[in-house]
């Protein structure tokens, strides 16, 4: 349009047409002012106007509205950002055409990147993704470029410190033909829900195999449906398969026991009408069509609706079929001991491990002569004569803390009966694995004793028959002295040297013969009373020395004896004197046919024993030999020349000093040693 500086130009239809163009296009800006129209005109240049007018406030309107929105924008997004923080979600786009890529803040603390270098690529960010889960997370991302359809998955993120679990969701983002244009979608930090699920699973399934392996179940039965739940261990119990979930009320009791059903449901009954807040049943269930009985122990409790109306039970269920058969066989078992305890030839009893009586046999209560209330609950100080206790307290403690313990002692029963028993403390351990008592099985060993003592007598005996030619020739050497001394004494009357000469030679001689005697009366005493007193054991060797002389010096052996001291020990002198004439004579016997024949006794003191050695010129007792030497009628010489009691005999001797005896194995020739206790002397002296 031309108006050529025409201010009253008049305006053409076709040029109206053009102007009315420009203002629907917006470009129309005060050219209809000072404009000449034709008046059929004017109510469409008056309109023209009023919708100029309206355009131009309705845009101003506009760009006020555009300015708050992008203010709203703004606060939207930092709400957005605040809410993606406390829910850990970031949000992302990717723009297929210009390959941008956008993530919101709270994307870079979901994958720690530095935003400082921003968004990563797609190459980027897929390396931090972990290697078992970067084909899935690749594929989902291929997929919903090619078809735009949402998806969801989970998947890691590997980075140097921590792994990351997202759970990831996403769209494509389409253009108006439809295809795929972008994607959008979230990332959700859940490590912490995971690593909660995880636990959660973990301890479930601790439970439910803990609840296998100690045969319990749970379950719970809704008393308005009566459809209920069981646990896997209550499944396991019954034998069905994990799938198939719970059975029905009634095919429960199918399981039931007929001889129990009618227990079971009146229980139930009466759980609904009495309304307790606990119950407990014991009842036997059939499996696998009745082939197979179980006992088990149901617990519960009854849960009420706000009105009090029964509305569900909940409980445990527990497989105690091997508690219940041990039960029955224990007090089975029970009966049996005590059965077998009171027929036993001597008192049984039991102590816990505190000491006191728990059980007692009726031959225990006949010894005592109390009764049961009098033992039971009694410690063996309280039940035991003093003396008696003294002589156990230590082997008592000594079972107490677990060891076996076998002693012999002198008892007097209630009626007086004199008797010799042999104890022997049995302890066990208790769940805890630590002692828990002791058995107490008492031998009467009167007889035996008595019986070993006239072996011993008849041992003694043997020996001094086998000496007696010896002796006999010890004491004539003597007596030839002192009957030619006698002969000569007139002869020096009048020389009073030579007169004590003769004196002192019978005196000597006398000495010599006393010993010997004093030594063959000790030896052959049959008191069957033991003697036990402190003796120097230097002089003890000395006698039984004597004793042998005759045999060393035909067998020509000299057996001489180094001794280190002159400690008391406590014991029987005549027992151990023939110990020490079996232990010599034996090697003797041993050496008596060798070029190099030789018997050497020492005798020294250790910090806690006595140590006494028998040594002879021998090379030594075989292992198999070691191994049978003291038991009885084991012997290694020829037929007629032993019985095999000796070392038997002595063995039996010295086990009731409580001093040991043993083959030094290491000893270039064969030794014997007894080790005889210095706190037993300690104690005795006292």
């Amino acid at each position: 349009m031309n108006h050529d500086g025409d201010k009253n130009h008049t305006v053409t239809i076709g040029e109206m047409v053009a102007l009315l163009s420009q203002l629907r296009s917006g470009n129309l800006t005060g050219q209809l002012e000072n404009v000449n129209y034709p008046e059929v005109l004017k109510p469409v240049v008056d309109e023209i106007n009023s919708l100029a007018q309206h355009l131009q406030a309705q845009a101003q309107a506009q760009a006020q509205a555009q300015a708050q929105a992008e203010r709203d924008r703004k606060d939207l997004s930092k709400d957005l950002d605040s809410v993606q923080e406390m829910a850990k979600i970031g949000s992302w786009s990717y723009d297929f055409i210009s390959g941008q890529i956008s993530w919101s803040k709270q994307m870079f603390e979901i994958f720690p990147e530095d935003a400082a270098r921003g968004t990563p690529s797609f190459e980027r960010h897929s390396s931090t993704i972990h290697p078992d889960d970067r084909q899935l997370w690749k594929s989902t991302v291929e997929k919903c470029l090619a078809d735009g359809k949402p998806y969801a998955m989970r998947f890691r993120s590997v980075f140097p410190d921590r792994h990351v679990w997202i759970d990831a969701h996403g769209q494509g983002l389409t253009g108006i033909d439809g295809k795929v244009i972008g994607l959008f979608g979230t990332c959700q930090d859940v490590t912490e829900t995971i690593i909660q699920e995880l636990q959660l699973a973990d301890s479930k399934d601790q439970l439910e195999k803990a609840e296998i392996m100690a045969k319990i179940g749970s379950w719970e039965l809704n008393l308005a449906t009566y459809l209920g739940s069981w646990s896997k261990g209550q499944l396991a119990i019954f034998g069905l398969d994990r799938l198939k979930g719970a059975p029905s009320f009634e095919e429960f009791m199918g399981f039931v026991h007929p001889d129990d059903r009618s227990l079971v449901l009146k229980e139930f009954e009466n759980i609904i009408k009495d309304k307790p807040k606990e119950f407990q049943i014991i009842f036997r269930i059939l499996l696998q069509d009745g082939k197979i009985v179980r006992w088990v122990k149901e617990r519960g409790e009854l849960l009420l609706t706000q009105e009090g109306v029964p509305d569900r039970l909940v409980g445990t269920i527990q497989d105690i079929t091997e508690e219940k058969l041990s039960g029955d066989r224990i007090e089975q078992l029970k009966n049996q001991l005590e059965l077998i305890s009171d027929n036993m030839p001597g008192p049984v009893s039991q102590v816990d491990r505190h000491g006191r009586y728990v059980y007692a046999s009726k031959l225990y209560y006949e010894h005592f002569g109390k009764t049961s209330e009098q033992i039971l609950g009694k410690t063996h100080q309280e039940l035991l004569p003093h003396n008696v206790f003294l002589q156990a307290e230590a082997n008592i403690k000594r079972a107490l803390s677990g060891e076996r313990v076998h002693h012999e002692v002198p008892f007097v029963t209630a009626s007086g009966k004199k008797l010799f028993v042999q104890t022997t403390f049995i302890p066990f351990l208790g769940q805890d694995g630590r002692p828990d008592g002791f058995l107490t099985v008492v031998h009467d060993i009167t007889a035996l004793k008595q019986a070993e003592a006239k072996l011993i007598h008849v041992s003694r005996l043997a020996s001094l028959g086998e000496m007696s030619a010896g002796i006999a020739h010890e004491i004539n050497n003597p007596l030839a002295i002192i009957s030619g001394s006698v002969d000569l004494l007139s002869k020096f009357a009048d020389n009073p040297e030579k007169l004590a000469s003769r004196v002192a030679a019978i005196k000597k001689s006398c000495e010599r013969i006393s010993k010997i005697v004093s030594g063959l009366k000790k030896f052959s005493r049959s008191d069957d009373r033991s003697n036990f007193a402190l003796h120097d054991l230097s002089k003890v060797v000395t006698e039984a020395m004597i004793l042998v002389e005759s045999k060393s010096k035909r067998h020509d052996t000299p057996v001489t004896l180094d001794c280190q001291t002159h400690a008391n020990v406590s014991c029987d002198e005549a027992e151990i004197e023939q110990v020490l004439v079996n232990l010599i004579n034996n090697a003797i016997d041993a050496v008596k046919d060798k070029p190099e024949k030789w018997v050497k006794i020492s005798l020294t003191e250790e910090t806690s024993s006595i140590v006494l050695r028998i040594i002879d010129s021998g090379l030594g007792i075989s292992e198999d030999v070691r191994s049978n030497l003291f038991q009885p009628f084991f012997t290694t010489k020829k037929v007629g020349e032993g019985t095999g009691l000796g070392l038997s005999i002595t063995k039996g001797i010295l086990d009731g000093h409580k001093a040991t005896i043993s083959v030094v194995a290491d000893c270039p020739h064969t030794c014997f040693e007894i080790r005889f206790p210095k706190e037993e002397a300690a104690k005795d002296a006292a």
